[in-house]
């Protein structure tokens, strides 16, 4: 799910209504983690499922570090918390670029090593959750906070949909404390808050969207277009098909997999013309046509995320 969809709009509405319906810290808190879990897993439930497992690892890392005395005790659990966490990511993240140079470097040293292609995606905002639970960790070790031992406040914190996926990664010392503490409604805050949602959306849809084609066609990649489709959208998308349209030149003829903008005289040219991945904003792969294959053991089948 993302903020510029109909399931959005439709989604807020029910989690404000719910959120302010009980004057009760405990219910609150159990809305914005459902609703975070929902927001998060609408892509694919089964990272929300990662997601749960690395919370629990560092709520149970945080309250172990607040009990133990020992600064070599402390050091090996703040240890195993990094290396928990930052392995998740690793894997997601590098477990194909890995894979691919070995094979490489194993290349050089005269051994042949079948290539093995590791469909893995990126989960959408593993990043920000991920280094999101290891400042947690890293404050309670240096005790610039103390842990928590209600583990639904720590889920929120940790969930919280606004700033999953689009950031910014917030200390503990600065958001926890708000799922702590029972807060009151205040109407002109309500009143800022759609107002700045209602500019943000505008500056998404209609310019950052928009002039992303224009800014696509000046770097050769064409995508499917997102968002209203204004006048200078149209004139880009006709000027890429006027130029996708021309014909190949004699001395590029006859080559597999070459265009009028292949640089055929100076590099070979693909096999093939077969898609390139990349990540839409909804957390879903979208594909850009015409440009040359990348195994997915080097790249993965990406999809957004920091």
């Amino acid at each position: 799910m993302t903020f510029t969809t109909l399931t959005f709009l439709l989604f807020l509405p029910v989690v404000f209504g719910l959120y302010w319906s009980k004057r009760s810290l405990r219910w609150r808190n159990a809305v914005v983690v459902s609703a975070s879990y929902f927001f998060y897993g609408w892509w694919d439930p089964r990272y929300a499922v990662l997601m749960l497992v690395a919370s629990l690892v560092d709520f149970s890392a945080g309250i172990a570090l607040d009990a133990v005395d020992s600064p070599r005790l402390r050091r090996l659990i703040l240890i195993g918390s990094c290396v928990c966490s930052l392995g998740l990511l690793g894997f997601f993240k590098y477990a194909g670029f890995f894979a691919e140079n070995a094979r490489v470097l194993a290349g050089l040293a005269g051994l042949r090593l079948t290539e093995v292609e590791l469909h893995v995606v990126l989960p959408v905002g593993i990043s920000f959750y991920t280094f999101q639970t290891l400042s947690y960790v890293i404050d309670v070790y240096r005790r610039r906070s103390p842990a928590t031992r209600n583990l639904l406040e720590y889920m929120a914190y940790v969930s919280f949909f606004p700033q999953l996926v689009a950031g910014p990664i917030e200390r503990a010392g600065h958001l926890l404390p708000q799922f702590q503490s029972l807060r009151s409604f205040d109407r002109g805050q309500a009143v800022d808050g759609l107002r700045l949602m209602a500019w943000g959306f505008f500056k998404k849809m209609a310019l950052a969207d928009n002039l992303g084609v224009i800014a696509d066609d000046g770097y050769g990649m064409s995508g499917p277009p997102t968002g209203p489709r204004w006048p200078w959208r149209r004139s880009a998308s006709r000027s890429r098909s006027t130029a996708t349209s021309r014909p190949t030149p004699t001395s590029q003829r006859g080559r597999p997999g070459c265009s009028a903008s292949s640089s055929c005289g100076t590099s070979p040219c693909p096999t093939s013309r077969r898609a390139w991945p990349s990540s839409g904003g909804d957390g879903t792969s979208r594909c850009r046509a015409g440009s040359p294959t990348m195994s997915t053991s080097r790249w993965g089948a990406a999809a957004s995320g920091r």
